[in-house]
């Protein structure tokens, strides 16, 4: 690791504004838990690129690491916006799905949050910490809406193999 960030040192030294020692030196800084200081720099990064210019940097990857510095300081409004921008470039990424889910939860916007982890099994149907996390956000969902007299709706939450206790209670005052 010191010998990345020394050579990416040594490469913003030639050019100020290369994007790739930039990422590897904001990349650092956040598993050095530098969070604040990353997050500045993934965001200087996706400002000041040029997508078109074939600079080599993949923005979903310096949008999903800028979500997850916004995470840890539990900046989950802008952690989400990130993650949903990572997961505009990555089609095919479960765990930023599952990513963008934890901070749409943590930012009480369960629907949203249920939607993500959903999208997350579309794409990697073993990926437990999502499945479990759908079933989180149908208990949550689902008793609000039985609570507001919408039972049909709680009843929709429910996964049909689910074995969640609460789930099955759910089920069964909502039919």
């Amino acid at each position: 690791r010191e010998q990345s960030a020394r050579d990416a040192r040594n490469a913003l030294a030639i050019d100020a504004d290369a994007p790739i020692p930039r990422f590897v030196l904001a990349t650092i800084a956040c598993h050095d838990q530098k969070f604040a200081d990353a997050a500045e720099s993934f965001r200087r990064i996706l400002r000041t690129g040029n997508p078109s210019a074939g600079d080599g940097l993949d923005r979903a990857e310096v949008s999903r690491e800028l979500g997850i510095c916004l995470y840890k300081m539990k900046e989950y409004d802008e952690a989400a916006e990130a993650f949903s921008m990572a997961a505009a470039g990555r089609d095919d990424d479960a765990m930023v799905r599952l990513f963008l889910g934890n901070a749409l939860a943590h930012s009480g916007r369960f629907e949203l949050a249920h939607d993500a982890y959903k999208a997350a099994l579309e794409r990697d149907p073993d990926l437990a910490d999502a499945r479990g996390n759908v079933e989180i956000m149908a208990v949550e969902i689902g008793y609000r809406h039985f609570d507001s007299g919408r039972p049909v709706e709680a009843l929709a939450l429910v996964p049909p193999q689910t074995t969640n206790t609460e789930l099955l209670f759910l089920k069964a005052v909502s039919e």
